[in-house]
This record gives structure tokens, C-alpha cells and sequence, in this order.
């Protein structure tokens, strides 16, 4: 029976890491805006490369000879230890390194996991629907009129209530948004900041 309990607690927890895992593949914001750049960057400079190649082989020339002549006497002038060229090799480096992060690290994404036990089904809620959501669970709290929540590094909820209500109505008001974000169940955790404010 013990090792029937262990097996299934770490056959669950497994699961668990599978299906955290499939769900941010799945919701990966892809960088559609840079690889575009890059890839028009690349086309149009392969386009003008073999539009110059094809036009010298007819006879014509799409830059004038004076300018290619006059660039390529001075870069010929350029040193490795030029200022210029090391700027330029400074400014293509970063260039590179921004290029590889952003292959390797994943997109900002207005979308929050869920978490769930079964790899083969992935869940996600916008963060306007997390916020919206945590809202409305502060507003069904005893005495609170208006809420407002951000969800960021943090969740912060500012709630306003009605005259005359006490200070412990902050503690049911915690409780209602800690419910709700249970029942939500968000891969990420955070921490949750409550405040109250009272009119008059």
C-alpha cells in the first residue's frame, strides 16, 4: 500500500510538470514582429544584392561605379583597430546577442497558465479576464463598493468601502480574493497585496 501511495504521488506530481510544461509551449507568444524584421532585413538585402549582380551581367549598374569605387577606396583605408570598425563590431555583437535572446526567451504574454493534471489538455485566461475575475470576487466582499486590480510581479487589489465600515472588513475582503484565485488555480504564484480605503 506504501509504495502504491509513493508511485502514485510522484506519478502525480510528474503529470503535473508535463502539463506545466505543454501548456507553456502551447501559449508561447511567438516573436511574429522580430522575426519579420529579420527576415525582411535578409530578403531585402539578398534582393538588392542579386538585382546589382544581374543588372553588372547586362551591362548596367543600379549603384553608380563612382559610389561603389569611392566606398571601397575607404574601406580599404580602415584599420582593424579603427574607432569606426570597432563600433561597428560593438554595435553588430549586441545586435547578435539581442537576435539570440530573443530565440531563447520566451515572449511576453498577456495570457496566464492554468495549472491542471492531465498533459493533454492545456488551459489559459487573459490577464484582463485574471483581473476582471478578482474584481468581482473583492466587490462580493462585505461592504466594498469599488475595486480595482492590477496583476503584475504582484496581484494588488484597492478596494473602496462604504462609510462607516470597519477596518477588519479588509481580512473577508483577503479572504475573497484568495478564494477566487485558488478556484482559478494560476501556474504562477504571487504575492497578494490588499487594501481598503473608507469613504468619509
Amino acid at each position: 500500500m506504501g509504495e502504491t501511495l509513493v508511485t502514485e504521488l510522484f506519478g502525480d506530481s510528474a503529470r503535473r510538470r508535463e502539463a506545466r510544461r505543454r501548456a507553456a509551449r502551447e501559449f508561447r507568444k511567438e516573436r511574429a514582429g522580430a522575426e519579420a524584421a529579420v527576415a525582411l532585413l535578409m530578403a531585402a538585402c539578398g534582393g538588392f544584392g542579386a538585382a546589382e549582380v544581374l543588372a553588372r551581367r547586362y551591362g548596367h549598374h543600379l549603384v553608380p561605379p563612382a559610389w561603389a569605387e569611392r566606398l571601397d577606396a575607404e574601406l580599404r583605408t580602415l584599420l582593424w583597430g579603427d574607432p569606426a570598425v570597432e563600433l561597428a563590431a560593438y554595435l553588430l555583437w549586441i545586435a547578435g546577442m539581442v537576435l539570440l535572446l530573443l530565440a531563447v526567451l520566451p515572449g511576453y504574454d498577456r495570457m496566464e497558465l492554468l495549472r491542471g493534471d492531465d498533459p493533454a489538455v492545456s488551459a489559459a485566461l487573459s490577464r484582463d479576464g485574471l483581473r476582471r475575475s478578482l474584481e468581482d470576487a473583492a466587490l462580493g466582499a462585505p461592504g466594498v463598493v469599488r475595486a480595482r486590480v492590477s496583476v503584475g510581479w504582484r496581484i494588488t487589489v484597492r478596494a473602496g468601502a462604504r462609510r462607516g465600515t470597519p477596518p477588519e472588513a479588509i481580512v473577508p475582503l483577503r479572504r475573497a480574493v484568495l478564494a477566487r484565485l485558488e478556484e482559478i488555480g494560476p501556474q504562477r504564484g504571487r504575492a497578494v497585496a490588499v487594501r481598503l480605503g473608507r469613504r468619509g
